[in-house]
């Protein structure tokens, strides 16, 4: 099973961080996000305080997960601790079957925690794997994590954590090697072709553009991070960043389990929160394809009601959910990610009650007292779900459905829904692949992140940025009017642009 991009493998018979192997011995996957650097001093002060931890370097890695780890359960935001990284922090070179996770968690445990301090949940279904329930670190490592966060000690050299090896360019460059040889290997047998040319294009970036934003923004994004509400995605954002820290540079494969036409750049940029982000690609320019799964969706389901609404075009879908939700200023701005991940759980399948009670809870979250049922109430969403129910209907009738790109999606393969989803996501990516088209042919601008339905540009030759923006605006609204979709790119500039 291919993983994500922030759970990129490579297979090798010596490295340099984990030394040379037995001769004979199998290859064994070494996951190369979790190579993270640290302050010696923040590494002599996690060896004090657990002795045990010695020379161990399958120890280290798993502590080092523990400290760092940024991938985290969309629902729970619990950190994720699934068979197949345990496994590869254990260094298990054999069937993975036959790898028991849950006695290496186990013994683990035992040796470096209380019983009360560090609980996981079992596992459950084949879409899920086991969360940290409860993860207590003693106060002298909170206190020295959050000196490692502001980099407060670094010059007393930077190390690899789970090796004590000295970090230097070199290093860093062979990591960076490595990443994009494995996504450009990952890359190169996904079927559809356009996927293939938009990875092609951002896995092969100067790394100059993404070391320069960690020079002018990673600090401010930083401060962001601390001053999120909510202390689980607080942790999780500035745990991010600190791996962003050490690779800036996102590199792009499919979706691990190979089912959707999306590409992924995660455990990235791509991965923090949009005003963390915005922090970060500060000097970038953004576009975004203007409600592009409820405009995609209203064509696929013919919902006449939601097409008229974008036809008319005179107001926004977020303007209309903040007036039916009875928020303003600030507060609805805040709720905006929210309603938005409302709408896609809509557009996937969800049933109205569950986006009712989540979105409760999100805003709840953020301090914003409302009943997230009142979403789903609105009669653009009630048409939406009759139009997708329909579409169900009809997949499960005609035994599956048809990708834009002519793939064949079957119910004997993947859910009802799952295949509604990945029908939608093929029309967004092909849409956008008429960016790319126009970015590979110029030097003038660079597209330098990606994320489904939107992009960031840097341009190189500013006095040039209104033509291509031009460009790049007629290129979408031709591929989408040809498909039936009305939507459009919408520009987010940042400051001192002046286009």
């Amino acid at each position: 099973m291919r993983k994500q991009a922030n759970e990129i493998e490579e297979y090798v018979e010596f490295d340099s961080f984990l030394g040379s192997k037995k001769p004979k011995q199998k290859k064994i996957k070494i996951r190369l996000f979790d190579r993270i650097t640290v302050s010696r001093w923040f590494r002599q002060r996690i060896a004090e305080t657990y002795p045990a931890l010695g020379d161990n370097e399958a120890d280290w890695r798993m502590m080092q997960y523990l400290l760092f780890g940024a991938a985290r359960d969309k629902d729970t935001k619990r950190l994720l601790l699934p068979h197949e990284t345990l496994a590869a922090i254990a260094g298990y070179g054999g069937d993975l079957s036959h790898f028991k996770s849950g006695e290496f968690l186990e013994n683990f445990r035992k040796r470096f925690f209380c019983p009360n301090t560090f609980t996981w949940t079992s596992p459950v279904a084949a879409e899920k794997c086991r969360q940290a329930e409860r993860l207590i670190f003693p106060q002298a490592v909170v206190t020295a994590l959050e000196a490692e966060y502001r980099r407060e000690h670094y010059d007393t050299g930077r190390v690899y954590l789970a090796t004590g090896r000295s970090f230097n360019r070199k290093t860093q460059r062979s990591d960076r090697r490595a990443r994009q040889e494995t996504a450009a290997a990952v890359g190169a047998v996904i079927a559809i072709q356009e996927a293939r040319d938009i990875m092609e294009y951002l896995n092969n970036l100067p790394p100059h553009l993404f070391n320069r934003m960690v020079v002018l923004n990673h600090e401010e994004a930083e401060k962001v991070a601390r001053s999120l509400p909510n202390e689980t995605t607080r942790r999780q954002q500035v745990a991010l960043l600190k791996n962003i820290y050490e690779q800036p540079q996102p590199f792009y494969e499919p979706s691990g389990k190979g089912k959707t036409a999306r590409i992924f750049g995660g455990g990235s940029v791509t991965a923090l929160k949009g005003v963390v982000r915005k922090a970060w690609t500060k000097g970038w320019t953004k576009a975004d394809l203007k409600s592009s799964q409820l405009a995609i969706n209203a064509m696929l389901w013919d919902v006449p009601e939601v097409k008229e609404f974008l036809r008319d075009g005179t107001r926004s879908i977020w303007t209309v959910l903040y007036e039916h939700m009875e928020l303003k200023g600030e507060e609805a701005e805040r709720a905006k990610p929210a309603l938005k991940e409302a709408l896609y759980s809509l557009c996937y399948g969800r049933k109205a009650r569950r986006i009712g009670s989540e979105l409760t809870e999100e805003l709840k979250n953020m301090g914003i007292k409302r009943r997230g049922g009142r979403f789903t109430r609105h009669p653009l969403m009630k048409a939406l779900m009759k139009g997708r129910d329909r579409a169900m209907e009809k997949i499960l009738r005609d035994g599956g459905g048809y990708t834009c790109f002519g793939q064949w999606l079957s119910v004997l393969d993947h859910k009802d829904r799952t295949i509604l989803a990945l029908i939608s996501q093929a029309v967004e990516l092909k849409i956008m692949h008429a960016v790319f088209e126009i970015a590979k042919k110029t030097s003038d601008f660079t597209i330098t992140l990606f994320q489904h339905d939107g992009f960031a540009v840097h341009f190189t030759d500013k006095s040039k940025a209104n033509m291509w923006i031009g460009r790049l605006n007629h290129a979408v609204k031709k591929e989408a009017q040809r498909m039936g979709i009305l939507t459009h790119l919408e520009w987010e500039m940042s400051n001192g642009d002046d286009f």
